[in-house]
């Protein structure tokens, strides 16, 4: 599969995926347009594609705001080995490599697309055919990565890649996969468009490649018995200059439509029953229709959590207690005490939205179990929420009530807002870090804005409950229609307003 998957990749990439930029490699060389050769890898023309999978790269490191979405920032700085499969000219690990000069990278593809000589010193190159069992021991790497490479393969075969990523990952470690979902059925797409587009899954079907395989991904990787929580995210580009700067990239990586090699040219031609200058005026037409059309390509990213064991706590047996994941256990316990835990027991520890209603005189001690009860080297997390900026009157107003009612039992005001100050307190921690993520409440913030007016709901009587609603009344001196009446108003407040919910997290790590 190697470069040539690589290339394919990219190309393909292209076509299907934003986020495919560094595995989608174009590394089928001219002299490969035998029409002996029937893996759909060779039908990525190399030439001229390479500045492309920058694009890509860095197109969709923009979207993503980063170049790896799972949370192995920590390790990649104190140093861990890293695998990515099918890397074609290693823009990806070229970057990574310079940022964690500490940790260790491998590439491999089954052409030598990649730099044999102007690298890091932390970064090598290996010849490997993926489509074979890998030639690495079980538990190897921290980290595996493939992008835009599943899409190309036959679809027996990616099970099995799938499960030799999973094989060769630590326990506690991560596997990564990239893909693009934009075919002749994504939204927006024109007429000629969606026929290019369908030509190309035509061709695709020829090698039993799945250019559909993204929407997959979720499904198989959950049927994983040593797989615990996939995280997936996804992102949109609308192609061409109605998606603004980014939609012009993803249309120039496209223009691989204009200099496929010839064999995909025979074989799509073949499936829509065309010429050549058919063809060749299908893709002049095709994108001229972009500008006046807003096709999206989503870009898939799927994060795994292998061989990993959870469990959580809590005063009330509010958890589930049947159906749940085998990884999963929970235990009533009251966090304000000891935790019924030996030291060093956990890499990771994680408190959310729980300060904010612990009285100040415990906070410390919650923390400090925390400390205790995580490995050395590991982490805790701790997260809270606070409304601050760009309140409107209302809301500041039964905010207001609610610190008042909060110090009646001697929770910490501000708690979010005070968060980073009173962990940077505590001993045998380190490399604290903060985290903000800020969304605006009501219609003027979206989907999520949406969302988190929703969290507001909280303040009705069937969800505080009524001892709550009589205290917040008494100390704002109203009665409960007035207090109706002012949730109300803040509703129709936020029609007009920008107030923001920033969701803090921060975390630090256990000294050695």
């Amino acid at each position: 599969m190697g470069n040539k998957v690589s290339s394919q990749r990219y190309q393909a990439s292209k076509l299907l995926d934003t986020n495919k930029q560094l595995t989608t490699a174009n590394v089928i060389e001219t002299n490969e347009k035998s029409t002996e050769t029937k893996d759909f890898k060779y039908y990525f023309n190399n030439d001229n594609n390479i500045h492309r999978q920058h694009d890509l790269y860095f197109l969709k490191k923009h979207l993503f705001q980063c170049g790896i979405s799972s949370p192995i920032k920590e390790k990649l700085i104190t140093g861990c080995k890293v695998l990515d499969l099918g890397c074609g000219p290693a823009t990806f690990l070229l970057d990574l490599a310079v940022q964690y000069p500490d940790s260790k990278f491998l590439g491999v593809d089954i052409e030598p697309l990649f730099p044999s000589e102007i690298k890091p010193k932390n970064l090598k190159f290996k010849i490997v055919d993926i489509l074979q069992r890998l030639p690495f021991l079980d538990n190897e790497f921290d980290f595996v990565h493939t992008e835009a490479v599943l899409f190309l393969l036959p679809s027996e075969k990616i099970d099995f890649l799938i499960n030799e990523m999973i094989r060769i990952t630590k326990p506690n470690g991560y596997i990564e996969i990239c893909e693009s979902i934009f075919n002749n059925q994504s939204k927006g797409i024109g007429e000629k468009f969606g026929h290019l587009l369908h030509g190309f899954g035509l061709v695709s079907k020829l090698h039993k490649a799945d250019i559909k395989v993204a929407l997959k991904l979720s499904q198989m990787l959950a049927a994983k018995s040593n797989i615990h929580k996939s995280s997936v995210n996804d992102k949109l580009v609308v192609v061409g200059k109605n998606g603004g700067k980014l939609g012009v990239i993803m249309q120039d990586i496209l223009t691989w439509f204009n200099n496929s090699s010839e064999l995909f040219v025979v074989d799509i031609c073949r499936q829509l029953n065309l010429t050549k200058e058919q063809y060749d005026q299908l893709v002049v037409d095709a994108f001229n229709e972009l500008n006046f059309t807003c096709p999206e390509m989503t870009l898939h990213l799927a994060v795994q959590y292998p061989n990993s064991k959870f469990i959580g706590v809590d005063i009330e047996p509010i958890f589930p207690n049947e159906i749940k994941p085998k990884n999963l256990e929970f235990k009533i316990a009251d966090i304000l005490q000891k935790l019924p835990f030996p030291d060093n027991e956990f890499d990771l520890v994680h408190l959310e939205s729980v300060l904010c209603s612990t009285k100040s005189t415990k906070t410390e001690i919650v923390l400090n179990e925390m400390v205790r009860v995580s490995k050395p080297n590991g982490y805790i997390e701790v997260g809270e929420t606070f409304i601050y900026k760009d309140v409107g009157e209302k809301l500041c107003y039964i905010l207001h009530g609610l610190d008042l009612v909060s110090a009646l039992y001697g929770v910490e005001k501000f708690i979010g807002l005070k968060l980073p100050e009173i962990v940077t307190k505590i001993s045998n921690i380190k490399n604290i870090k903060v985290e903000d993520r800020a969304i605006i409440i009501g219609k003027n913030g979206g989907k999520l804005g949406m969302i988190s007016k929703d969290l507001l709901a909280w303040f009705d009587d069937e969800n505080s409950g009524n001892l709550f609603v009589n205290e917040i009344c008494e100390q704002l001196e109203l009665t409960r229609e007035q207090y109706h009446v002012l949730l109300k108003d803040i509703y129709n407040e936020l029609e007009c307003t920008s107030p923001e919910m920033t969701f803090r997290r921060v975390y630090a790590q256990k000294i050695s």
